[in-house]
């Protein structure tokens, strides 16, 4: 085993000192070597472009913390203001060739220009040998990509003995394009178009005002949705464009002379097409109010809070004392639910929820829906809305890799595993887990699918290997298929011994009914199959459901006493 792949967990620590600039120079990597495409390792990161920082790393040596924790510590000094940190990883080498990676994150040095980054042992006890060959390095991680792109941005230092150095390569003909796209993406298109102006900081602009915005390196038809007090302006643009409303400086916003004479003389001739809170992102989605001081509320109470761009499904807890609102978030299932304090010009509610909440009985109704959130689970942390624009796009081969863990509750699913339309699955995007149903599968059994909660616009065919299903969903799946019948050996075929008791017979242990007795049923399936009780209780509530396949007659009857003592109702299939 490697010294690196003994650590535990590494702490990093990283140490302000005072600030420091310098200028990049035409050198991409300062100095470094880079790799040409075809001599590069397959894992080599990329270099760097013009919009990533570079970090000057130095005087790498063998540190320990206060509570006797070994480690190692060295230097750093940026080029430019670290706004892109929560991108920033820090990548240990060890000389085995295996990697470790930390994120640049929770402490105030990351938005820093110099400093010292301190890598520990977390436990004390553990890996005292792990720094003594290792070389170090700083990658640029782009979150928006698909197939986590890293651009390599410092110099590598080393400390014994690491063999070969890791150098940043050149981009690929479809790695240029990749970045040329993402580099117009973050920039403004320059000179406004012919007759326009372009926003100053005093320039008066008015929701449901006409705009040109900029749009991948172009000036497209926008629409002022809102100004923030951040000095961002919410821009709707073309659906076929963005779905969502985007933030933008006042750089990428060109305007008409004529439609600022309208807003100075009459503001009240623009309607935007659609609201959003103060100083929110997110399009209000149709029937919904906010909540204010006289909206009547119940425990159980379901409502919207915005997260991001989207709106999350929320449920109320209770109303604190202070008139502030306990809510209670869905999460991923590999994540733990979290509840949180949340103001009431923070949430949104439905009108027919409202009427609810006055109708006689609302009290044990929405008591119900409390019981059901606290043990809901699904594969996102929310049930988001659509945002009120439809795409125009056509059906497309989507690629979304998994980049995350794949939830405990879940499998990968296989091309031997069988699906039909309507099946709930999960789907990656972003670093987090998201609902999708399988809409249609085609005659060469391609999965169309539907991001549950969006529009069609997002639909596409998706490569099995890019999709989980929950357990329990495919053991349905599993029982409801159509049994294999052997076929009935020929009579003249009868074997002399065909008359003895058969011992070579496999049997199917099949949960018909938890009997009214769910936790001791719980906990036998527990203990017989191996998996957690949340998970055990998703299998009882799914009854009927195979917990055993394959099982010796022997077997096969003991875990049906076990379950039937239980207080179940158990079936064996002869396979």
């Amino acid at each position: 085993m490697s010294t690196l792949s003994r650590i535990s967990t590494v702490h990093v620590i990283l140490i302000a000192t005072t600030f420091s600039t310098f200028a990049v120079g035409e050198d991409w990597q300062h100095g470094e070597k880079i790799l040409g495409v075809s001599e590069a390792p397959a894992d080599a990161p990329l270099r760097r472009h013009q919009d990533c920082p570079w970090f000057d790393i130095s005087n790498i040596r063998k540190s320990s913390s206060r509570f006797g924790r070994s480690g190692i510590a060295f230097d750093f000094k940026g080029d430019q203001d670290p706004d892109l940190s929560t991108n920033l990883i820090i990548v240990l080498k060890d000389r085995n060739g295996k990697h470790q990676t930390h994120a640049w994150l929770s402490s105030p040095v990351s938005q820093q220009k110099t400093g010292t980054i301190q890598l520990e042992s977390f436990f004390s006890g553990f890996g005292r040998e792990q720094f003594e060959d290792v070389e170090v390095w700083i990658e640029f991680r782009d979150v928006f990509s698909q197939d986590d792109t890293r651009f390599k941005v410092s110099n590598s230092l080393t400390m014994g003995n690491v063999g070969v150095i890791t150098y940043a390569r050149e981009w690929n003909p479809r790695e240029r394009e990749k970045v040329d796209s993402l580099l117009k993406s973050r920039r403004p298109p320059g000179d406004p178009p012919s007759g326009l102006q372009l926003a100053a900081a005093d320039t008066l602009l008015v929701p449901g005002m006409p705009i040109q915005a900029g749009w991948m390196g172009k000036w497209e038809p926008a629409e002022v949705i809102s100004v923030h007090a951040n000095g961002y302006v919410l821009v709707k643009y073309d659906p076929k464009l963005s779905i969502v409303l985007m933030p933008r400086t006042r750089s990428w916003i060109a305007v008409a002379p004529e439609t600022l004479k309208i807003a100075a003389e009459s503001p009240e001739k623009f309607k935007p097409s659609v609201s959003v809170r103060p100083g929110g992102y997110a399009v209000i989605p149709p029937n919904f109010v906010q909540v204010d001081e006289d909206t009547p509320l119940l425990p159980g109470t379901p409502l919207k809070m915005e997260s991001g761009l989207r709106w999350e499904d929320v449920t109320l807890i209770q109303v604190t004392e202070g008139g502030n609102l306990q809510i209670k978030r869905k999460s991923p299932p590999f994540r733990h639910r979290s509840k949180d304090l949340v103001q009431r010009s923070q949430v949104m509610i439905e009108k027919v929820t409202l009427e609810k909440l006055k109708q006689p009985g609302a009290e044990k109704e929405f008591a119900f829906l409390l019981e059901a959130a606290e043990n809901s689970d699904s594969f996102t942390d929310d049930n988001h809305f659509g945002f009120g624009l439809h795409g125009a796009r056509g059906l497309r081969k989507s690629h979304y890799p998994i980049n995350i863990p794949i939830p405990s509750s879940a499998v990968l699913l296989t091309d031997e595993m069988p699906v039909k339309v309507g099946t709930k699955l999960g789907a990656c995007w972003g670093h987090s887990w998201y609902d999708v149903t399988v809409k249609d599968i085609d005659a060469d059994g391609n999965l169309i699918i539907g991001w549950d909660g969006y529009s069609d616009g997002w639909d596409g065919v998706m490569d099995r290997d890019q999709l989980v299903i929950k357990k329990t969903v495919l053991a349905k799946l599993e029982e409801d298929q159509p049994k294999k019948m052997a076929k009935a050996p020929p009579a003249s075929s009868k074997p002399k011994d065909a008359d003895k008791p058969q011992t070579g017979d496999r049997f199917r242990l099949v949960l018909k009914s938890h009997g009214n007795r769910k936790i001791p049923v719980t906990k036998v399936v527990v203990d017989i199959t191996g998996i957690d009780l949340k998970e055990a209780g998703e299998y009882v509530d799914s009854c009927p459901i195979t917990l055993k396949q394959n099982l010796s007659k022997q077997d096969a009857e003991s875990l049906r006493k076990k379950l039937e003592s239980a207080g179940a109702e158990v079936a064996l299939e002869l396979q």
